[in-house]
């Protein structure tokens, strides 16, 4: 079995905010047993949904944040479970 990988913040800020938003329990998805395996299991009484977490960001965007953490910023984010990402 392959070893559980490491899991980033932006994957745990995104299953915080998702689990916040729709008010139900939103699991770590990846184990490390199969390849391509989803970030997070969103857990309805309807059943279990495969979430992805994706960015899409551009050179503005990228020279934007190299800024803001040179200078420690934070922000806020409802269900974020340390309640400050930066």
């Amino acid at each position: 079995m392959k070893e559980r990988p490491t899991e980033g913040k932006l994957e745990q800020w995104g299953r915080a905010i998702v689990s916040h938003h729709l008010g139900v329990p939103v699991d770590r998805g990846d184990d490390g047993r199969r390849n391509s395996q989803p970030d997070g299991l969103i857990r309805c009484r309807s059943g279990t949904f495969p979430l992805e977490i994706v960015s899409d960001t551009d050179g503005k965007f990228e020279a934007q944040d190299k800024l803001l953490k040179q200078h420690s910023y934070s922000f806020t984010a409802p269900g974020d479970p340390e309640r400050s990402c930066g």
